[in-house]
Parts: C-alpha cells; structure tokens; sequence
C-alpha cells in the first residue's frame, strides 16, 4: 500500500451522535476493503481500514465478476484521466469517434469522460469497448475517479460504524 491511500479509523470514543472517524493515511492498514469484493473481510475490530484506491474500486468490482464467472488468467489495467493529448478543445474532425468531440464539453454517445463527472458509481460498463481480442477480453468501464471513490468512502465508513 502507498502512503497516500486514505484509511477510516473509528475511534472507541463515542458521542451522542455516533462514533468519531479519523481519517488517516497510512501504510499499516489493518484491512483494506474493496466494497463488493471483499469487504466480509472487515469483522469490526480493526483499527485501521483502507478504501484501496479509486482505480482499484474500479477494477475490482469488474475484475471479480470476470474472475467468478470465466476466472482471470492475465490482465493489463489502463486508466484514463481527462483529457488526451491530441483531443481537440472543441468539436471536430478525428479517426477516433471519441476524440472528435470537444474536450471539456462531450455531450452525445458513445460515452466520454465528460458524461459521467460526478458519477457516484465505482465504475459504468462500457459494452461498445469491450471486446475479446486473440481470447482475452478487454472489460471497459468508466470512473470519476474522485467523486466515485468518495461515494465509496462514505459507505465504507458507513458500514464499519
């Protein structure tokens, strides 16, 4: 784990309105929980829990249905933030459907980043990108990688209380 991953302690304090949480980084977790995946694994009297990352809440969920339903043998991981390079401010010609629509307002199909800003889901499934290339498939989702994975935070902390 880095030290930049964000850690919810409950602490054995409690008020009137419920326990107090510190929000902590930390490489000493003591469970790190993907919700969906593995948080069985939080049994109510660790210290200190990770949230993982945005990128891993991604992956996760998608990962775990491949990996329960067909099993993984190998995977390669791409993340996507914002803009590219050669993504035009505004609307115009390009070889790539995506990239012809402007940069920061992307309003039509097939989905761009743009369309799922504030998005409070830990990824949206892209069906038009996935594919099987030479038997191994390609899964395409979707994340705001911040205000998804605070969503995520949040019921996270909401399910240790």
């Amino acid at each position: 784990m880095t030290t930049d991953t964000p850690h919810v302690t409950p602490s054995p304090a409690r008020s009137a309105t419920g326990p107090d949480i510190d929000l902590k980084s930390a490489s000493d977790e003591d469970v790190t929980i993907v919700l969906g995946v593995n948080d069985d694994k939080y049994e109510g009297r660790q210290s200190i829990i990770s949230d993982a990352s945005c990128s891993t809440n991604c992956l996760g969920p998608r990962a775990k249905v491949v990996s329960d339903e067909f099993g993984i043998v190998k995977g390669l991981m791409t993340t996507i933030h914002a803009y590219t390079g050669d993504q035009s401010l505004q609307d115009g010609p390009h070889r790539g459907l995506r990239r012809e629509r402007a940069a920061a307002f992307s309003y039509d199909v097939p989905i761009v980043w743009s369309d799922i800003v504030t998005d409070p889901y830990s990824l949206i499934f892209d069906s038009l990108l996935t594919k099987v290339i030479d038997n191994q498939p390609k899964v395409v989702a979707w994340y705001d990688d911040e205000w998804g994975y605070s969503n995520r935070l949040v019921a996270l902390v909401g399910k240790s209380l």
